[in-house]
């Protein structure tokens, strides 16, 4: 794999700030992968490299206006290919956004903001391999207003805001949400919000068309179908936290949430049909599911020194997923067993006389019940020389206690690695 990039940043005229950035890459991935095929053998496991390239062009201009109010725009392109041994996709995706901020009467902050996004799609592949159609662009249209009420300076404050979203999909989506912030001494902050979230389907759901062969010798195939009667799927989310800083050294961050998804992600089996030559079971997309997830996570920053900062965290997450009455889904639900429920996290920097920096991160994840994942601890590791204003050079390693380790289940492992880097700064 290769890729480079680059990033300039302009103070122009009015106090007005442009930045430019982008990055290309491409390269090479080897893969053997098994897919079905129409005629025998049924199965049929071929090895190749992935060709993988694209790249991107981001920018920003902001431009403050009179009384603490500013505009910003930015404009962002994406180019990506991949041309798999099963499957090939290449895809442009272009954005565009608009924001403007002002202090209103009243001690009020108001954000609001307009944006759209097209992304055209062409894929490709074996017959059970499939999108119908094989190519489609789809368009987002949005906008989102929030205003920041201070209700008792420095002590509480509101923010109501809501975000409009029409898709091409489920057509208009409104996201509202309420946050409350309550400081009732200088180091002590409590706050609590409400919000619903969508996420609107894509062309998996809508378009896709998998095949999978039941054995190697006989036509007997299962068929994963998209549909258009699958809905946005939709969350209310419940979030609350409190935040204590002890002095400048010390800073302690609990937060906690509770998540309710009334229509997620099914796998519903159909009516079985007959093709020329082969007999067809299929599956349907669906909004079957309904989930609750909640968890906590807790959190320090602890400034040992001027020239030292450790930071640590533990994060809990419980998750219930059931079929509802009517579903037929009987595998979906067990996606909950495969996150881990327990994850820990360590990690200290230090400064060092002569330019130098050290940065070392550890984490514990708990395992992973229903994908066969053990629990498993890694630690990675950076240092950096920076050699006056401009050079940076460094070294890092990557899982650095095992040779490699399993993360997601499968025959997949992630393996030990080590890199060099080299930054230079004008």
């Amino acid at each position: 794999m290769y890729r480079g990039g680059f990033r300039a940043d302009w103070d122009l005229r009015s106090s007005a700030a442009l930045t430019v950035q982008g990055m290309l890459y491409g390269g090479h991935a080897g893969r053997r992968t098994t897919f079905a095929a129409y005629d025998p053998p049924y199965v049929r496991t071929v090895q190749g490299d992935d060709d993988l390239g694209g790249g991107h062009v981001y920018s920003k201009w902001t431009r403050p206006l009179r009384a603490g109010s500013e505009l910003s725009v930015q404009a962002y392109y994406d180019r990506t290919h991949r041309n798999e041994p099963n499957f090939r996709e290449d895809r442009d995706t272009f954005d565009l956004d608009a924001q403007y901020q002002a202090r209103l009467p009243g001690r009020q902050q108001i954000v609001a903001g307009l944006g759209y996004r097209f992304s055209d799609s062409r894929t490709g592949g074996p017959p059970t391999v499939a999108f119908e159609p094989p190519k489609r662009g789809d368009a987002l249209y949005s906008a989102f207003v929030e205003d920041s009420i201070e209700v008792v300076p420095d002590r509480v404050r509101l923010t109501l805001g809501s975000k409009l979203e029409r898709n091409d999909y489920s057509g208009f989506e409104w996201q509202p949400s309420v946050r409350l912030g309550w400081s009732p001494r200088a180091d002590h902050f409590v706050w609590g919000a409400v919000s619903r979230t969508v996420r609107t389907p894509s062309r998996l759901e809508r378009d896709l068309a998998l095949t999978a062969a039941a054995n190697a010798s006989a036509p007997i195939f299962f068929r994963v179908l998209g549909t258009p009667a699958f809905e946005a799927e939709r969350a209310v989310v419940y979030e609350a936290g409190y935040r204590f800083r002890l002095g400048g050294r010390a800073l302690l961050d609990l937060a906690a949430f509770h998540n309710h998804y009334p229509n997620l992600s099914s796998i519903e089996p159909g009516a079985p049909f007959r093709e020329p030559e082969r007999q067809v079971i299929p599956f349907l997309f669906a909004n079957g599911l309904d989930g609750k997830v909640s968890g906590a996570e807790l959190s320090a920053d602890l400034r040992a020194s001027a020239r030292w900062r450790l930071r640590g965290g533990y994060a809990f997450l419980d998750m219930n997923l059931r079929a509802k009455p009517g579903s037929g889904d009987t595998t979906s639900s067990s996606a909950a067993r495969g996150n881990p429920r327990h994850e820990v996290t360590a990690s200290s920097s230090w400064t060092l006389p002569r330019g130098f920096l050290v940065d070392a991160w550890y984490r514990w994840i708990g395992q992973r019940p229903s994908r066969s994942v053990a629990a498993y601890s890694e630690v990675d590791a950076r240092i950096a020389w920076r050699m006056g204003t401009h050079l940076e050079l460094a070294a890092a390693g990557l899982n650095l206690l095992h040779a490699h380790h399993a993360e997601f289940g499968g025959a997949i492992e992630i393996e030990r690695s080590i890199y060099g880097e080299a930054k230079w700064r004008w």
